[in-house]
């Protein structure tokens, strides 16, 4: 075959660098050559002895002797090639060779088997030694190509790995007749089921060149194979089997990932008929076999049977040329799982290839490639035709999964059989982006309506249940005569009153202390003077802001007094309570501007109890502590505890801070239970 010693090279480079790490050194192999003496009347066509193992057979002629050479043990290592190569030199005769080794048992064989006269020679579960030995002997051979029929099957081929290394080293200058074997005459060519060893040369090796270092030997060797195939590229010679037309290359699991390209780029096979490829654990087709019509003028077969390919290649610019003889493909017992209709379509309405790709595992799951296969499977009116029928085995194509329907025709199939289910892992994800979508827009709601109802969760959450949110600010709290001072017009006199004054006990205003001019101003001074005392005597002012409201001219002056203290104590002083609708052009500017800066509150408000009390409620968030009498009073729905309730500041002063009692104000929502226990909470916590 091309470049065989190459490939041989190459396929012992794969077996040691796989197996480099747990090589231990192999037994020794005595081989003990006995002295025969039997006599016949052929023994002189046989070197001394060798009739002893091999029988002249019956289809021999005068001019072509046929030996059956049956090596038992006891002959191991008797069959040498350069003694029969000497023995037959001068004999007139030619010599055909029928090799079967028992066990395994040794013959001596060197490349490329030139000897003059021998025209076939098969070799059957031998162990070859001295194979690669022809090329270190540099003994030029000068004897033209003989053999016929070469055939290995079953054999173990033992390699030394000096021999090895000496050829990978110059492989660039190899002898083309070392190289090419008998191109001239080749006409059948097996090797088959072969495998490779390194017998003693490698622990020789370790002892001679790396003092058994494993690894060094491992670099050393995996170095020189990478320099093969580029080497190899720039041999001068190529080789040309002009006879050859029967190649058989199956069921050598050892072959390098090179092997194709060796043989197609540096051989031609302008004869070649049969091309044998299978069970060589292929995972796919090369592309010399893709392209057969290039590289293989005439192969009317290739057998890639029993290899790996999962997918039906082939290459439809085939039928471009009309010199391409009609070529059959065998891809059956592969691993091709899904047919395509277009492609078949395709393959089928080839002239030049024809592909068999029964016996492979087809997927039936339920997919539209699986229907439009079963579709095109019971189109009868295509199948009446020529080309189609080639392809009828295509009916007898079995499902192998999934398991429901595994057995089954895929001419007996329709698309009702399928099974279309959802696949689990489907289904799953199917659900989890759903629940993940509903989550996203639940929490897309939430923030939305967080975000825009921020203020009044805060005032809810503050006055309804005493919770101060994280967001809320820290304020600094003063030890004021009263809560708030309250701004208003004789004209809203009436509901002031009502609200702020006469406060139901259960009201939480009723717990705020409230300046009202009309009680608290001090007699004897004036209104101004009143004005600016009350205003600072108070942590906040409240506007109740009306029309009569803007036509009085005291009244804002007190608002002017009042926005004049928040600017001065930089804290939201103001408290604005709109009585009523007011057109924006009807307010004087700093008005105006107060609105814009602080948070106002409307009578009609529905939360507008809430809001009031959250925006005079001090709400600092340091430890806050009550002697027992305030807690006593504030559980049994007393209606004031002013002064028994202290802060404790960071300087461990105490000052007096307002506090509200909820035990009956908003008896819907929170219960006396209830706040015991989120006062007692509150107090642990701090």
């Amino acid at each position: 075959m091309a470049n065989f010693c190459i490939l041989v090279c190459f396929c012992a480079f794969v077996v040691l660098c796989s197996s480099m790490e747990t090589t231990e050194s192999l037994h020794d192999e005595n081989t003990q050559l006995a002295n025969s003496t039997a006599k016949t009347s052929h023994s002189h066509y046989l070197p001394p002895g060798w009739d002893e193992f091999c029988e002249l057979q019956e289809d021999s002629t005068d001019k072509v002797k046929h030996y059956f050479c049956d090596i038992q043990i006891r002959h191991s290592g008797k069959w040498n090639f350069l003694t029969l190569k000497k023995h037959i030199a001068d004999k007139t005769v030619k010599y055909k060779f029928d090799i079967h080794c028992e066990n395994l048992a040794n013959i001596s064989v060197q490349w490329p088997l030139k000897a003059k006269n021998i025209v076939h020679l098969e070799i059957k579960n031998c162990k070859l030694e001295h194979y690669l030995r022809g090329y270190s002997s540099k003994t030029p051979t000068n004897i033209p190509d003989e053999l016929e029929h070469l055939h290995f099957e079953d054999c173990m081929v033992i390699i030394d790995i000096m021999d090895m290394l000496n050829i990978a080293g110059n492989i660039s200058d190899l002898d083309k007749d070392y190289d090419c074997g008998h191109e001239e005459t080749l006409k059948y060519y097996t090797y088959k089921n072969n495998s490779y060893e390194f017998g003693r040369s490698m622990e020789q090796f370790l002892e001679s060149m790396f003092n058994n270092n494993a690894s060094s030997m491992s670099a050393e060797i995996i170095n020189k194979g990478s320099e093969m195939l580029p080497k190899s590229r720039l041999i001068p010679h190529k080789c040309i089997y002009k006879k050859l037309e029967y190649a058989d290359l199956s069921v050598n699991r050892q072959t390098s990932k090179f092997h194709s390209e060796l043989i197609t780029e540096n051989s031609d096979f302008p004869s070649l008929r049969v091309f044998n490829l299978s069970d060589n654990l292929m995972p796919n087709l090369a592309d010399a076999h893709r392209k057969w019509y290039r590289y293989y003028r005439k192969l009317e077969v290739m057998d890639l049977s029993h290899n790996y390919f999962t997918e039906l290649e082939f290459d439809p610019s085939a039928d471009a040329s009309d010199d391409v003889p009609d070529l059959k493909m065998n891809m059956s017992y592969n691993k091709i799982s899904e047919l395509k209709v277009s492609k078949l379509e395709e393959l089928i309405n080839m002239k030049k290839l024809f592909i068999d790709f029964s016996h492979n595992p087809l997927n039936c799951t339920c997919t539209e490639e699986t229907k439009q296969l079963i579709t095109f499977v019971n189109d009868k009116s295509k199948w009446s035709q020529p080309n189609y029928q080639r392809y009828a085995f295509m009916m007898d194509l079995e499902c192998v999964y999934p398991e429901e329907i595994e057995g089954k025709r895929l001419a007996d199939l329709k698309t009702e059989d399928l099974i279309c289910k959802v696949d689990l892992l489907e289904k799953i994800a199917v659900e989890a982006v759903v629940f993940l979508s509903l989550l996203s827009v639940i929490l897309i709601i939430v923030i939305i309506i967080l975000l825009k109802f921020r203020r009044e969760i805060r005032i809810l959450t503050y006055t309804r249940f005493n919770i101060i949110l994280p967001c809320q600010p820290i304020e600094t709290y003063e030890n004021k005569k009263f809560d708030a001072f309250v701004s208003y017009s004789n004209n809203d006199q009436e509901w002031v009153t009502s609200v702020f004054e006469n406060a139901p006990t259960n009201s939480p205003l009723s717990h705020f202390r409230f300046c009202l001019h009309h009680k608290d101003f001090m007699p004897g001074k004036t209104i101004f003077d009143n004005v600016i005392d009350c205003v600072e005597a108070s942590r906040h002012t409240v506007i109740v802001l009306s029309k009569h409201f803007l036509n009085s001219h005291y009244c804002m002056y007190e608002f002017h007094e009042a926005f004049q203290q928040s600017i001065y104590e930089r804290k939201r002083h103001l408290v604005v309570i709109m009585m009523e609708d007011i057109p924006m052009n009807d307010l004087p500017n700093d008005l105006k501007r107060c609105l814009k800066t602080f948070t106002y509150i409307r009578k009609d408000d529905s939360i507008f109890l809430d809001r009031l009390v959250y925006a005079l409620s001090y709400k600092g968030q340091k430890a806050m502590l009550a002697d027992s009498r305030c807690r006593s009073a504030a559980y049994t729905n007393q209606t004031s505890c002013e002064t028994d309730i202290t802060e404790v500041g960071s300087d461990g002063n105490s000052s007096p801070v307002s506090i509200i009692d909820r035990s009956n104000i908003f008896p819907d929502l929170i219960n006396e239970k209830d706040i015991v226990s989120v006062k007692n909470e509150k107090n642990n916590i701090l």
